[in-house]
């Protein structure tokens, strides 16, 4: 079973007599082990099975005791870099930057110190998320960029017309299958043609290219050179889907993001750091 971290702080006069106090419980109990950690804000940090356990314990103290629920870190990615940074992901990832040899205390009082601001950003995605396609008349469906309304009629001719989405009334049961499937051919007739002109303008070989149902990558390079690509990319502009085409065509001569990677991308797509963020701030609508 895996432990929750939780921080704990004292307040007021009774802090010095908290501590021990947070201690001496602790140490008697087997569901808890603790780490002081003496800096700011940190005076005890606590490894435990249940939130609602340590709560109910300070709670029924006569301790004035701030019990803060630490965020997760999804991942913390090292590298020879000098201060440390903070991104939360379209798939609401705590992710974490920070230099090779940073202490995991420094990190942890990083990650304290941005908890509003952790807050405030997974509130906003997960209100983003909670938006769901009903698939009804009127409603909005990206491709290339571009939203394009669906109709839904009697009779279906044609799919899509360049103007707008029909779907039979006799479909709507299937309307997420139909439109996957459609999208999927799109992705492969599409991005296949930009992977192919920028792989000769780049003076790259690739061996096959895939079109996958990736929720949380945009696209990947295998060791053997095999391209993969989400679906979802053929419902971005198309200046966003080369950005990521570049992205993993660079992966072929630099099987990492260093500066030699980000060199080669930025040599054919100069603005990619705005296609990135791009993604980061619009991801979430690309999806049915």
């Amino acid at each position: 079973m895996g432990y929750m971290k939780i921080a704990a702080s004292a307040r007021g006069q009774q802090k010095n007599k908290s501590i021990i106090q947070i201690k001496k419980v602790l140490i008697t109990n087997s569901f808890f082990s603790f780490d002081e950690r003496l800096f700011g804000k940190f005076n005890v940090i606590i490894y435990c099975w249940s939130y609602k356990i340590i709560k109910s314990l300070y709670l029924s103290s006569n301790q004035k005791v701030e019990i803060i629920q630490m965020h997760k870190i999804d991942k913390l990615i090292r590298s020879k870099r000098r201060t440390l940074s903070l991104e939360i992901n379209e798939s609401a990832e705590v992710i974490v930057r920070a230099p090779l040899k940073m202490p995991k205390e420094i990190i942890e009082r990083f990650i304290y110190e941005k908890r509003i601001w952790i807050d405030e950003k997974l509130n906003v995605l997960q209100a983003k998320q909670k938006e769901e396609t009903k698939f009804e008349q009127g409603e909005s469906f990206l491709y290339l960029g571009v939203n394009y309304k669906l109709d839904i009629t009697d009779t279906v001719f044609n799919f899509f017309n360049g103007e707008k989405f029909s779907l039979s009334i006799r479909d709507k049961n299937s309307a997420e299958k139909i439109f996957k499937k459609w999208y999927k051919e799109r992705a492969k007739i599409v991005i296949t043609e930009r992977v192919d002109y920028f792989s000769k303008y780049m003076q790259l070989e690739y061996k096959n290219i895939k079109i996958t149902s990736a929720a949380k990558r945009w696209g990947s390079c295998s060791g053997y050179n095999n391209l993969n690509f989400t679906w979802r990319l053929i419902m971005a502009p198309m200046n966003i889907i080369d950005y990521v085409v570049v992205h993993e065509l660079a992966h072929i001569r630099q099987k990492n993001h260093s500066k030699k990677f980000w060199a080669i991308v930025e040599k054919y797509i100069p603005d990619y750091k705005l296609k990135r963020k791009w993604l980061r701030e619009n991801g979430y609508r690309l999806k049915l």
